[in-house]
C-alpha cells in the first residue's frame, strides 16, 4: 500500500491524487481489495485477509497509512503505521491537525 501511494504522489505531480482509492489501485500490488473496498479505502478502513488497512490524506501532500490485524492474536500481531516521512511506526493518533504514526516502543 506504502508503495502505492509513493508511486502515485511521484507520478501524478498532484499530492490530492493520493486520496483517490481508484488511482491508487493503478499502482497497487499486494492483496486483492473490492472495488467498494478501493472507494471507501481513504479516510475509512477496510478488511483484506485479516487486516484491515485505511489512508489518511492530509493538506500539501501528506498521507498516514494504518494496518492492524481484524482479530488481536488471531489475524496477527503486527500494527503498522508510515507516514509522507517514511517512518514506520506501531501505532496511529489525532494530535489535533492531522492523524500521525507513534513510534514502536522497544
Amino acid at each position: 500500500m506504502k508503495n502505492a501511494v509513493e508511486q502515485t504522489r511521484a507520478q501524478s505531480g498532484d499530492p490530492g491524487r493520493i486520496c483517490d482509492g481508484q488511482i491508487l489501485k493503478q499502482h497497487y500490488s499486494g492483496p486483492p481489495f473490492s472495488e467498494e473496498d478501493w472507494h471507501r479505502i481513504t479516510g475509512n478502513y477496510v478488511k483484506q485477509d485479516g487486516y484491515v488497512f485505511g489512508i489518511y490524506c492530509h493538506e500539501k501532500g501528506g498521507y498516514t497509512i494504518d494496518a492492524f490485524p481484524a482479530r488481536e492474536r488471531a489475524d496477527g500481531t503486527l500494527r503498522f503505521c508510515t507516514d509522507e516521512s517514511r517512518k514506520v511506526g506501531c501505532s496511529m493518533e489525532f494530535n489535533r491537525s492531522r492523524y500521525a504514526c507513534i513510534a514502536c516502543t522497544k
